[in-house]
């Protein structure tokens, strides 16, 4: 075969742009950059600037992006990656990427952007070997079960779960008039939210009461307000209770953006009393608060 005849063929596979086609397809045929990148449909690989430790494999608005200096992978919709390493829109809409790195998968999202601007991506979900499923806003943790984010995304969705949390909090004895001084020798709180769906324990033991205040006694510090549409609906048991100076409390309900205490009779008006000195008191209660 001649040399003119060979070199009028390696013509007919260079495009302007410095890309081989193959020669004697319609539009759409593969073509490949100078860097190696390929691309299909009409896709054009050489927007794909920033990747020299990888190469990128385009069709339409898909690509995979495969690095040579890391084992990440990567599979994109509707981005492509310029020279100074900016992910860009391809077309204007939504874009996306998922990432393989070691055992770890990522998805990552964008709202719609212009076709050319740069994109600022969201990590909407991570999960990897003996990991737990990492929600968007949280961090994948060791274990394996679901984290959600430290501030809830709730939801309107009333057959979604959007939140779980387990935690502390500080029980406080007050009185609704006005304020007793006590101190406390032990005062711990737990609690685990789900959903809306709030389960506290509280456990204090006081010390000294130097000043008894007035009102209606009440237990503050809850980690989430309870929802006050319905005072009165949620209830806790006390387990144990030598606070008071002459009520017995065998109750506590939600009321006043806190609890307040019932002794053991039916349709008592909250209690009423001094706190005592050296007292102990022991409850669980769950209620229900409004996100």
């Amino acid at each position: 075969m001649s040399l003119a005849r060979n070199l009028s063929k390696l013509a007919a596979l260079l495009n302007s742009g410095g890309q081989v086609t193959v020669a004697g397809l319609s539009a759409g045929a593969p073509a490949w950059d100078t860097s190696g990148n390929l691309a299909l449909n009409g896709a054009t690989p050489n927007a794909w600037g920033g990747v020299s430790s990888g190469r990128v494999f385009q069709t339409g608005g898909a690509a995979f992006y495969g690095r040579t200096d890391t084992p990440d992978a990567y599979v994109a919709t509707n981005l492509y990656r310029d020279s100074s390493n900016v992910w860009r829109y391809q077309t204007t809409a939504a874009a996306a990427f998922t990432q393989l790195s070691g055992n770890n998968f990522y998805l990552y999202s964008a709202d719609s952007g212009t076709a050319g601007n740069s994109i600022s991506f969201t990590q909407t979900l991570q999960v990897g070997k003996g990991a737990s499923l990492a929600l968007q806003g949280a961090s994948s943790v060791a274990g394996t079960g679901i984290t959600f984010p430290a501030t809830q995304s709730a939801s309107s969705d009333a057959n979604t779960l959007d939140d779980y949390e387990e935690g502390t909090w500080t029980p406080t004895l007050e009185r609704y008039s006005t304020q007793p001084s006590v101190s406390y020798i032990t005062r711990a709180g737990t609690y685990v939210k789900i959903g809306k769906t709030v389960i506290v324990h509280c456990s204090i033991y006081v010390g000294t009461v130097s000043g008894n205040g007035s009102g209606i006694n009440q237990l503050k510090g809850l980690p989430f307000a309870p929802n006050t549409t319905l005072n009165y609906a949620y209830n806790g048991v006390v387990h144990y209770n030598s606070i008071f100076s002459t009520a017995n409390a065998r109750s506590v309900m939600a009321y006043l953006n806190g609890f307040v205490f019932h002794d053991s009779g039916a349709n008592t008006s909250e209690i009423n009393d001094n706190y005592v000195s050296n007292g102990y008191l022991s409850f669980t209660a769950t209620y229900i608060t409004d996100a």
